[in-house]
C-alpha cells in the first residue's frame, strides 16, 4: 500500500478527533440552549466516551467476522447516523444518544483502523503507517477549533456537527478501492483465552492495558474537551476568545504528532515515551502552579504549559499506544487484544472526563493538574520499567 492510501483508513482517526474537537466548543452553546447543570454537561461530553468504550468491545471481534475493510464501513455509516440525530437533537436524550452512536463508531475505529494500518504496512514504515491514525485524530481535533471559533458568534452547533459527516462519506466509498488486510473466511469472533495464558501474550496484555491507562489518566482528554472551559478559567473571558488559543492548543497537537510520524521509526518507541512522558509531567506542574497565581501571570504561565503538555503527549502518549497493541501481539489474538486494551483506555478516559468538573470544584483547578502530575510521575517509572522496544519487529 502506497502512504497516499493510508489516507482512508485513517480517517476513522479524523473522525474520532473531530468529534471530541466539535464538542468542546459546541457544549458552550449546548449548554446554554438546552439550559444544562454542570453534571448534564459532564454526561453530555462523556455520552460519547460511553459509545466509544462499547465500540472498543466490539471492534476486535466485528473485525474478526467481517474483515477489517467492512468494519471500517460499518464505522463510517454508524457514525453519519449519529450526527444526523446530534443536529436533529430537541431534547437532551436524543443528543445523549447521538453522542454515544458517534462514540461507538470511534471505538470500533481505535481498534480497527491502527490494526488495518499495521497489517498492509513494511515492519521499517510502520511507525509512520500507524502514526497517520493519531495523526488523523489530531487533525481533526485541529479542524474541529477551527470550526468552532468560525462558528462562535452565530452560535450554529448543529453545523459544527454537520460538517464531520463529509469525511465519514469519503471513508465510506473509498474502502471500496482498497483492499481487506485478512481474510474474514480464516477468523473467528470467540475469545482465544488460552492463548492469553501463555506468559508472554499475559505479559504483553498487561503492558498494553496499562500504556493505555496511563495514556488518560494523565488528563490528556480533560484538557482537550474541555480546552476552552479552561481557557475561560485562566482569563480569556469570552467564548471566541477563549476558542483561539484552542486552535492553536489543535495546531501544536497535528504539527508535532506529524513529526511523530516520522520520529517514530528512527528514534524508536521507547526514547520518544520517555522524553514526552518526562515534559508532560513538568507541564501538568507548571499548569497546576499558573493557577496559584495572579491573574495575568497565570493566563499566560497555564496557556504555556498547555501547549507544552500536548506537543509532549502528542510525539509519545498520543500515537505509541496503540501502535504497540499492534506490535505486541501475534494475529491470532490481536485483535481480542486490541479491543480489551482499548476498553481500558476508555475506561479511565471515561473517569477523567466525567470527574474533571467535579475536580476542579473540590480540589481547583491547581489540585486537579497536581493529581495528573503525579500519575505523569507513575506512567514514567512504568516505561522505564516495563515497555519493550518495539521498533522494527516483524508481525504476523
Amino acid at each position: 500500500m502506497s502512504r497516499f492510501k493510508c489516507f482512508i483508513p485513517a480517517l476513522s482517526g479524523f473522525q474520532f478527533g473531530y468529534a471530541i474537537g466539535i464538542m468542546a466548543g459546541a457544549i458552550l452553546f449546548i449548554a446554554s440552549q438546552f439550559a444544562l447543570t454542570p453534571s448534564q454537561e459532564g454526561l453530555a461530553v462523556t455520552a460519547f466516551v460511553i459509545g466509544a468504550l462499547l465500540g472498543t468491545g466490539i471492534g476486535g471481534p466485528l473485525a474478526n467476522v467481517i474483515g477489517r475493510k467492512r468494519a471500517q464501513q460499518s464505522l463510517a455509516l454508524l457514525f453519519i447516523l449519529g450526527t444526523i440525530l446530534v443536529i436533529t437533537s430537541s431534547a437532551f436524550p436524543q443528543l445523549m444518544l447521538a453522542r454515544i452512536l458517534q462514540g461507538i463508531a470511534a471505538g470500533i475505529g481505535y481498534v480497527v483502523s491502527p490494526m488495518y494500518l499495521a497489517e498492509v504496512s513494511p515492519a521499517s514504515q510502520r511507525g509512520f503507517f500507524v502514526g497517520c491514525y493519531q495523526l488523523a485524530v489530531t487533525l481533526g481535533i485541529f479542524i474541529a477549533y477551527g470550526v468552532n471559533w468560525a462558528l462562535s458568534l452565530s452560535g450554529s452547533w448543529q453545523w459544527m456537527f454537520a460538517l464531520g459527516i463529509i469525511p465519514a462519506l469519503i471513508q465510506f466509498f473509498g474502502f471500496f478501492f482498497l483492499p481487506d488486510s485478512q481474510p474474514t473466511d480464516k477468523q473467528d469472533s470467540s475469545i482465544p483465552w488460552k492463548d492469553f495464558l501463555e506468559p508472554t501474550i499475559r505479559n504483553s496484555l498487561i503492558v498494553a492495558i496499562l500504556i493505555n491507562c496511563f495514556q488518560q489518566i494523565t488528563g490528556v482528554n480533560a484538557i482537550i474537551y474541555f480546552a476552552p472551559s479552561i481557557f475561560q478559567a485562566t482569563g480569556f473571558t469570552s467564548a471566541s476568545s477563549a476558542l483561539l488559543p484552542a486552535i492553536l492548543l489543535g495546531s501544536i497537537n497535528f504539527i508535532m504528532t506529524l513529526l511523530a510520524t516520522y520520529l517514530l521509526d528512527k528514534w524508536g518507541r521507547r526514547p520518544l515515551l520517555i522524553l514526552g512522558i518526562s515534559s508532560m509531567t513538568l507541564s501538568l506542574f507548571g499548569l497546576a502552579t499558573a493557577f496559584l497565581l495572579p491573574p495575568e501571570p497565570m493566563k499566560w504561565l497555564a496557556t504555556t504549559s498547555i501547549m507544552i503538555f500536548i506537543a509532549s503527549f502528542a510525539v509519545s502518549l498520543g500515537p505509541i499506544p496503540v501502535l504497540l497493541g499492534t506490535e505486541l501481539f501475534p494475529r491470532r489474538v490481536r485483535a481480542h487484544a486490541m479491543s480489551i486494551a482499548g476498553i481500558s483506555n476508555w475506561i479511565v478516559n471515561l473517569i477523567v472526563v466525567y470527574t474533571f468538573l467535579d475536580l476542579t470544584t473540590s480540589l481547583s483547578h491547581a489540585g486537579t493538574f497536581a493529581v495528573y502530575g503525579c500519575f505523569g510521575v507513575a506512567a514514567l517509572f512504568f516505561i522505564l520499567n516495563r515497555i519493550p522496544e518495539t521498533k522494527g519487529c516483524e508481525i504476523d
